[in-house]
């Protein structure tokens, strides 16, 4: 049986939530040419209820912090190796992601994998660089894997224009066919799982679509 990996979500998203992330993106993109990773991206009062009331109209948990990742160039490996998020508010792994395509994101796929695997707490900086010590520069954590086994393919989701919500605890991996491809990624209060999360939006009258 395969476990449910993601849930497509077919729900306006505001426009406000494009302009905070382009807005953000295209004041570091004038000044460097690579890939990045905005981990707990400060936000306005304004923005945060924007966020918030997005949520709330599909019966999900407040914000607890938002992420951008923009892939400059397709060629970089920013996200595409097999790895497990990690929610270090929680000090555990982040156990699903919010994500709303923003700009570029056609033929981006998710795929996730099972097998037998070993884990190591690693850190990445805001160009998807890595290192095994927590420090100011190299502060997003995230699991890395090794495998015993090869990685069997579970699931491939190819991105939309439509948010979705996806499991984010076990072996994953980004891979995009454009150049400046930007995600905006919201991680949930409280931390909640997949199938807590499918419960929830169930009681809402919209359109999901369960994968």
């Amino acid at each position: 049986m395969v476990t449910k990996v993601c849930c497509e979500i077919q729900k306006h998203i505001p426009q406000e939530l494009y302009d905070l992330c382009l807005n953000r993106v295209g004041s570091y993109a004038a000044s460097c040419n690579k890939s990045l990773i905005q981990d707990h991206i400060e936000l306005d009062p304004a923005e945060t209820d924007s966020i918030n009331n997005w949520l709330r109209s599909i019966n999900l948990p407040k914000l607890g912090y938002a992420v951008i990742f923009q892939k400059k160039d397709i060629d970089d490996d920013i996200n595409d190796f097999i790895h497990v998020d990690y929610n270090g508010d929680y000090d555990e792994l982040s156990k699903v992601a919010v994500n709303i395509p923003i700009l570029n994101c056609r033929n981006t796929v998710m795929t996730w994998y099972n097998g037998q695997y070993s884990t190591r707490l690693r850190y990445a900086n805001k160009e998807g660089d890595i290192s095994d010590i927590l420090n100011q520069e190299y502060n997003i954590p995230f699991v890395s894997l090794s495998w015993q086994t090869i990685p069997q393919l579970i699931y491939t989701y190819e991105l939309t224009n439509n948010a979705f919500i996806a499991r984010v605890d076990i072996p994953h991996s980004v891979t995009a066919s454009n150049n400046s491809r930007i995600v905006l990624s919201l991680r949930l209060y409280g931390n909640p799982g997949l199938a807590d999360c499918i419960k929830r939006m169930k009681e809402c009258n919209d359109k999901f679509e369960f994968f």
